[in-house]
């Protein structure tokens, strides 16, 4: 039988030391609400300002947490994100069943430790281990969602398939100006009357070219099958190669689709769904979206959603970049109102899949309702 031994000197020993008192609380008798926030202590003044306009103007039974909160009571105060998972799950078996939505308040990194100067782990996202193979890595907050007893270790080899049980959304804020920005344009998409209008009927198609026409295709089979099932919705398309295209000595550039798709979105689409080439700086090779593009931006509070079938535009884990993505949400007075986006490099067989999935599913309401 193994034994280990440790052998110290006693007067070399390091005594304890006060780090600060820890204020009486109690999740595990907390009853589950319907939308739960869980927000570094930094941004906690917004996020609660938003839980008491989702509970006040929505109706949603609305709870705010911090991280801190969260790692005194599940991982003896280390952060830990199988301690906010496990908080979850704790909530979603409550017998009221009631949690239906969690909101991450706070940007994540892939340095846990704060190795990194300027880091942004604020609330941890979930890293995969590998992080070699750029279509197999990958960050993602899906893993608080997971909330089935056999679920939770989400294995890589072989892949482990899990199902989402509740909606799970981040606001990748890293001040709390960029928070009461971002909470401002929530309550202002709610509550203000210019919101409201025949903008909400349009969608944007927009498609990238080349590859024997594969994003055409299946920018033109979503706004097909929306023309088909919704009526009620009329669809705008996009598409690179009805627009004349330029060479530059840094390759070839259309700005005609730059400036089009500028004006729908200044004019207001209900959403601006992108199927083509991206990174986490611009749309397309000719590059009719970027930052400068981004922060030009002031059409609220006509914001639309943006759903993008591309690579690496809403990476959101690298404090060393901020991505054009995360920008069309922090961008004050316009911008979106959120993104269903990818952060990491991906296919476009699997990004027409759950394009189509969600495009369909979100739609069987009048109108997008965020529970964010």
């Amino acid at each position: 039988m193994l034994k280990e031994f440790v052998v110290f000197k006693s007067d070399k020993a390091k005594a304890p030391v006060f780090e600060g008192k820890v204020s009486n609380q109690n999740l595990l008798g907390m009853a589950a609400p319907q939308l739960l926030i869980i927000t570094h202590p930094d941004f906690l003044s917004e996020a609660q300002r938003l839980a008491n306009h989702r509970q006040s103007v929505s109706g949603i039974v609305s709870k705010v947490v911090t991280t801190n909160q969260i790692y005194n009571e599940f991982s003896g105060g280390k952060q830990d994100v199988t301690a906010i998972r496990d908080f979850i799950k704790m909530l979603y078996n409550d017998t009221n069943a009631q949690l239906k939505n969690v909101l991450i308040f706070g940007r994540g990194s892939y340095d846990y430790k704060n190795r990194v100067l300027g880091n942004t782990n604020y609330v941890p996202i979930y890293e995969s281990r590998n992080s070699l193979s750029p279509l197999e890595t990958y960050a993602s907050d899906d893993y608080y969602s997971f909330l089935e007893t056999t679920e939770g270790e989400w294995s890589e080899s072989p892949v482990q398939n899990h199902t989402l049980d509740i909606g799970i959304g981040r606001l990748p804020v890293k001040t709390l100006e960029e928070a009461t920005r971002v909470v401002d344009k929530l309550i202002e998409y709610d509550l203000n009357p210019s919101s409201f209008g025949p903008w909400q009927n349009e969608i944007l198609f927009v498609a990238d070219d080349g590859d024997f026409n594969i994003h055409n295709s299946q920018a033109d089979q979503l706004a097909n099958s929306v023309e088909l099932l919704n009526p009620k919705y009329h669809t705008q398309k996009f598409f690179l190669d009805s627009f004349e295209q330029v060479t530059k000595p840094t390759g070839q550039r259309s700005p005609d689709a730059a400036k089009a798709l500028d004006l729908s979105v200044r004019k207001g689409s209900l959403i601006v769904n992108y199927t083509g080439h991206g990174s986490e700086r611009v749309w397309m090779d000719e590059r009719i979206l970027d930052e400068k593009v981004i922060e030009s931006w002031k059409n609220g509070p006509r914001y639309p959603l943006f759903v993008t079938a591309t690579c690496e535009f809403g990476r959101h884990d690298d404090p060393f970049q901020i991505t054009s993505g995360e920008l069309t949400l922090l961008q004050k007075k316009g911008g979106s109102i959120g993104l269903v986006t990818s952060s990491r490099p991906v296919n476009s067989s699997t990004n027409f899949t759950l394009n189509k999935a969600f495009t369909n599913r979100s739609l069987q309401k009048r109108k997008i309702n965020s529970m964010i």
